[in-house]
């Protein structure tokens, strides 16, 4: 049981409104009846809800004075305190009439002269407003077609720019896509082959090219087929928290009672996207983590191995060994904290990670990407039912079906288009060593013929270095790499066994890659695979799981007789599935899917959006016999 005044807070003296909410244990709401006493137990005003278990009163805290709420269930009576109503502050009510809101602002603080309305849709500002007390009270009103469709956020600042208020608004959403799905028959008999043709048009029947979603299903086992929809998402629960119970009944029509448990449901789900106080501060924000828009962000620390300290300012390495190279390069921050900005990383690999000192004395570890946080929201007890306990042995055993005689089949997935060059991308000069003299040393093979790598000696230790386009030496040495892990000593490479390498791969010119400055690049590639490169570098190596290949979506073909006859059971409940099906010019496409061997109801459902920003939704059943 919660209770939420509109706008924040109960004032005393100053009339307000209170919405509220009551669910069960799963997270349904339950009807009731209840009533708010005060103090003195007298009875202030009886509240039932509306819709869902969510409903409001109205009514005015007095001042001196407490309230509670008594509500009765068909098995028991539960009482709850009422937010204590403040002293002095701000009350804000808003209205809906026709085609304008009515906002008005009561106080009763005697200082108050001014306050501010800001209104803004998905945070792209539509109104802001000055107004001025008269008698304790400043009115608003907002024309509604200034307001975007959708949920609106209604805040209202004092003077000092300190928040006071703020509650959801909701405007209908005319602008709409609309799928209109048609099947060839709506009896079908097993294996056989089912041709689904979609129609996309906007609100005023005009055709328009769409993509969507779509997904073919058995809906006998299930309760119900309503689930998660794009609009309703898109247009309503992702600016809302908590979970919105049947938010498909907010579209179903408009009238005054939907209007009404729409406006509940701002009342008691809103909550605020960000907080005031660190936009009005002007600082900014800090994150976590940040979002993964071009590939994945390996986090690892930094630490001083003799202290533990967190080690800043240390350049470390991350390699993916392999057939395609995969290099990246991060400086630890203050805290020792290091990002490497992956591309195109795949599917499970092994990574290497390291600094760049030859003996160094830091420490690399690689953080845990899943989070250590459980979510502070209570989750309701499970439960399964008799008919649920069924149907999912059902299921269960149609998985093991399809596991045992197609699941090679079931584990296809799609190669993704990756740019399979080097970071570094075409070398400068390549040298393929079957094509030369095969010589029995390093040494003996840069000195012979790879005339742009100078080896120069000092006592025992070798030192490696690159000219330039122009003939011009480096002073310094180049990055040099092995398979695409780097190798800092270069002792190690002229050591290393010449008949394994396939080719090096040079770059004759400065390279400027993330914060490292690369004084030309040596890249030395095997034949084979050679763990021996990772002795005496002191890295980290371990199992890493990329990104997960796309999953092509297993669906027979029963063409012939042959393959209709065949004895191999076809178990599936889940006909089709496609997050890329797209309607041409003039609206219009077609799909075609096989039914299996189990009977019963089916529903195709889509879900799509257009150019102009229109989603929506639509399905149809056919039955299995």
């Amino acid at each position: 049981m919660q209770f939420f005044p509109e706008g924040g807070n109960l004032v005393q003296g100053i009339q307000s409104k209170v919405a509220f909410k009551i669910v069960d244990r799963s997270g349904k709401g339950v009807d009731f009846r209840g009533s708010v006493v005060s103090k003195s137990n007298d009875t202030v005003v009886t509240f039932q809800p509306l819709k869902f278990g969510i409903g409001n009163f109205v009514f005015t805290p007095e001042g001196g004075d407490s309230y509670r709420a008594i509500v009765k269930l068909p098995d028991t009576t539960i009482t709850r305190e009422l937010p204590a109503p403040l002293g002095q502050g701000y009350v804000l009510k808003v209205n809906s009439t026709g085609s304008q809101l009515h906002l008005s602002v009561t106080t009763n603080i005697k200082s108050a002269d001014v306050v501010y309305l800001f209104v803004h849709t998905r945070q792209i500002s539509k109104v802001a407003e000055r107004g001025t007390f008269l008698n304790g009270v400043v009115e608003f009103t907002i024309d509604k077609s200034k307001l975007e469709e959708g949920v609106s956020h209604i805040t209202v600042f004092d003077r000092n720019s300190l928040p006071v208020c703020e509650r959801l608004y909701f405007k209908q959403p005319s602008h709409r896509l609309i799928l209109q799905p048609t099947i060839d028959a709506q009896e079908i008999t097993s294996r056989k082959k089912v041709r689904l043709t979609l129609h996309s048009i906007d609100e005023s029947k005009k055709s328009t090219p769409a993509d969507m979603s779509v997904s073919v299903y058995r809906v006998d086992s299930l309760g119900s087929v309503e689930g998660e929809a794009i609009d309703n998402y898109l247009w309503l629960t992702s600016d809302l928290r908590g979970t919105v119970e049947s938010p498909g009944y907010y579209f179903s029509q408009q009238n005054p009672e939907v209007d009404e448990a729409t406006d509940n449901l701002m009342l008691t789900h809103g909550w605020r996207r960000f907080t005031w106080q660190s936009v009005l501060r002007r600082g900014k924000p800090s994150y976590s983590f940040v979002p993964e828009y071009k590939g994945h962000i390996i986090y690892a620390r930094v630490t001083e191995i003799k202290s533990a300290s967190p080690a800043a300012d240390v350049m470390t390495y991350l390699s993916v060994p392999g057939s395609r190279l995969q290099f990246y390069n991060s400086r630890s921050d203050s805290t020792g904290l290091v990002r490497f900005y992956t591309k195109d990383f795949y599917g499970p690999n092994e990574i290497v990670l390291q600094t760049d000192a030859i003996d160094s004395g830091y420490k690399i570890e690689l953080m845990d990407p899943f989070s250590d946080r459980a979510s502070p929201f209570d989750r309701p007890p499970f439960e399964l039912s008799e008919n649920m306990k069924g149907i999912i042995s059902d299921y269960n055993l149609s998985m093991q079906v399809q596991n045992g005689f197609v699941g090679e089949k079931l584990k296809q997935f799609d190669a993704p288009l990756v740019d399979s060059n080097a970071f570094f991308g075409n070398p400068d000069i390549q040298y393929l060593l079957d094509n030369y003299t095969r010589y029995s040393t390093m040494e003996e093979v840069l000195r012979e013929y790879v005339y742009e790598v100078l080896v120069r000696r000092q006592k025992e230790n070798f030192h490696l270095i690159v000219a330039d386009v122009d003939n011009q030496i480096f002073l310094d040495g180049p990055l040099t790499l092995i398979n695409g892990i780097p190798v800092f000593d270069p002792n190690k490479v002229i050591k290393y066994d010449p008949l394994k390498v396939k080719k090096i791969d040079i770059v004759k010119r400065k390279y400027f890659y993330g914060p490292s400055i690369f004084n030309g690049i040596l890249n030395f590639v095997t034949f084979q695979a050679d763990p021996s490169i990772l002795s005496d570098l002191k890295p980290v190596v371990m199992e890493y799981e990329g990104l997960q290949y796309k999953r092509e979506f297993y669906s027979p073909a029963y063409e012939t007789q042959d393959e209709i006859s065949s004895r191999l059971p076809d178990f599936r409940n889940v006909l089709y599935w496609s997050p890329d099906v797209h309607t041409d010019a003039q609206g219009k496409t077609e799909i075609i899917f096989f039914s299996s061997d189990l009977k019963g109801k089916y529903i195709a459902v889509l879900q799509g959006m257009n150019t102009d920003g229109r989603v929506g939704e639509g399905s149809v059943l056919f039955e299995v016999k």
